[in-house]
């Protein structure tokens, strides 16, 4: 799992964060099956928005 925080530098107080986690599991020898996760926050949009954003994927690799 990787998390990493942005302080506002122009906008005192505003953070955001981004995180992402990864599960690769091989199924047999080179063949993997890869789920992946990822959150996005901001304190302060510069828009009236959601303050957060996710998502989800997953995928088949096969590595040689």
């Amino acid at each position: 799992m990787n998390v990493f925080a942005y302080p506002g530098l122009s906008n005192a107080g505003r953070i955001r964060v981004d995180t992402k986690a990864v599960i690769k599991y091989e199924l047999i020898k080179n063949l993997y099956l890869n789920f992946s996760a990822y959150l996005n926050y901001d304190s302060n949009p510069p828009r009236p928005t959601s303050k957060s954003d996710y998502g989800a994927s997953s995928s088949v690799g096969w590595s040689f």
